[in-house]
């Protein structure tokens, strides 16, 4: 006998003759299926302005790719022109001038590398050409005084200015050595956070930068920079305002002689339009920007970040360079994540007005993965800086010893107290200081510490003796 599944089902045979399903066909596992089907093309990742202009270089040099990605946020921090703004809570101004309290885009890069070999000249070169092509009236001189910054922002209103210098040795240099530039990084730190500038002038008139105006600034130098920088320029804030770009050098190529080709020219002129596109873009009718605002998200990885540099400031017992530096380093986070996200607009939405621009959690990664390899490059350059100043110190350590000391007849080697030679070390020093530059001799052999009862003596004494 026949089992009940083995009888026809006239319904089957039915659905069949329409080409229909079955109820257990239906039920039937749709791996097999699947396995039939066209494998789905993959949409194309749209790239952003700033990974555009770095895969755009990276066909024509081997200048490094962080260099690139500085001089791409440089581009577009710039020509955002105020446009976009940030305001966070603890920048709410107690102003009837609600705009005093707006964060600018504006960024400070200074690129540093060997000469020739890092290609930091051309990495510059792209973004002045770039912005001469586009907005040629908002470069500021290759001549800088603070005459010449306050008759560039004669009749502008919200305006950020482009500093470039493919090589900024002389102006460091003027700043530490020349009194016409005293002051000069004081002043410069007001205009980088676009708090304006007013003085009197010699005639009894005054000169003003108003409110609003700002600068941004792209440096190149060697690895010699960092030793002509001084502790005033770090511990007021204005070297805490850069980020310093100072990447490792990959597999040097020779320089490239052939001539672009036709898909590299197309996908020039298309950065360039776009970033021309930035520049001509305007806010909404009655609004002087377009405020940046992150999700809920992305806030919360912002202030994680937060707290982990508060923890590390909290825990420097010493008040460091790098606490300064640290400090900083929230607000430049957010200004990265906000210029990561306008460079993911389509050219068609900076045609459009639009209320306000949301930032996401990828935005804030991207600008949290190059924090991180700008905290270790900011490291280099304290330490660079640091080790030159160790330095400098030590050779008036041993000025001191052989000026204040004597030959001792036994072991013929030249000896000073070492209460006198601090003494005169130590001015203008603290003590930890002093003993830092002490014991940096000591460790590198230069000189040693011992304890001695000298002739005509009534107790022993420390001396230092140089080896």
């Amino acid at each position: 006998m026949k089992g009940r599944d083995s009888v026809p089902n006239p319904s089957t045979r039915r659905n069949r003759e329409h080409g229909q399903q079955s109820l257990s066909e239906q039920r039937r596992p749709q791996e097999k299926v699947r396995m039939t089907e066209k494998p789905k093309k993959k949409t194309k990742k749209t790239k952003d302005i700033v990974d555009r202009h770095c895969d755009y270089v990276e066909g024509l040099s081997d200048s490094p790719r962080d260099y690139q990605e500085a001089v791409a946020l440089f581009m577009v921090s710039t020509l955002t022109q105020a446009k976009f703004t940030l305001m966070s809570l603890p920048d709410v101004p107690y102003s009837f001038d609600e705009e005093s309290g707006e964060m600018l885009l504006n960024t400070c890069f200074i690129l540093i590398g060997k000469t020739r070999v890092s290609r930091k000249t051309s990495s510059v070169d792209k973004a002045e050409t770039a912005i001469l092509s586009i907005a040629p009236e908002i470069k500021l001189t290759d001549e800088f005084t603070m005459e010449t910054v306050e008759k560039t922002f004669d009749g502008r209103k919200r305006c950020v200015m482009a500093w470039i210098q493919d090589e900024c040795l002389q102006f460091f240099t003027a700043i530490r050595y020349k009194d016409y530039m005293r002051g000069a990084d004081s002043t410069l730190s007001k205009l980088i956070d676009g708090k304006g500038r007013s003085r009197r002038t010699s005639g009894g008139g005054k000169r003003e930068i108003p409110r609003g105006n700002s600068i941004g600034i792209l440096f190149a130098s060697t690895t010699f920079l960092p030793t002509v920088f001084t502790l005033g320029s770090f511990r007021q804030g204005f070297l805490n305002r850069f980020i310093f770009v100072w990447p490792k050098l990959g597999e040097l190529k020779p320089k490239k002689r052939k001539a672009s080709s036709p898909e590299q020219i197309k996908e020039m002129r298309k950065i360039l339009y776009w970033l021309k596109a930035l520049y001509e873009y305007q806010p909404r009718k009655g609004y002087s920007s377009t405020p940046v605002q992150f999700t809920s998200d992305a806030l919360a990885l912002l202030n994680k970040y937060d707290i982990e540099i508060n923890k590390r400031i909290k825990e420097d017992k010493t008040d460091s360079l790098k606490t300064g530096w640290l400090g900083n380093a929230p607000s430049s986070l957010e200004r990265l994540a906000a210029l990561y996200r306008i460079a993911r607009l389509k050219k068609s939405e900076l045609k459009s007005d639009m209320i306000f621009l949301i930032a996401e959690v990828k935005d804030v990664k991207k600008a949290i993965k190059f924090m991180k390899k700008a905290n270790r490059w900011a490291d280099k350059v304290i330490n660079a800086m640091e080790l030159k100043k160790i330095d400098e110190d030590i050779l008036r350590l041993i000025e001191l010893i052989t000026k204040y000391g004597e030959v001792d007849k036994t072991s013929r080697k030249v000896e000073a107290m070492m209460g006198i030679v601090n003494r005169h070390l130590g001015q203008g020093k603290t003590k930890l200081e002093v003993r830092t530059i002490v014991d940096s001799a000591i460790d590198r052999g230069i000189i040693e510490r011992f304890n001695e009862r000298k002739k005509g003596m009534k107790k022993s004494a420390t001396w230092f003796r140089l080896l």
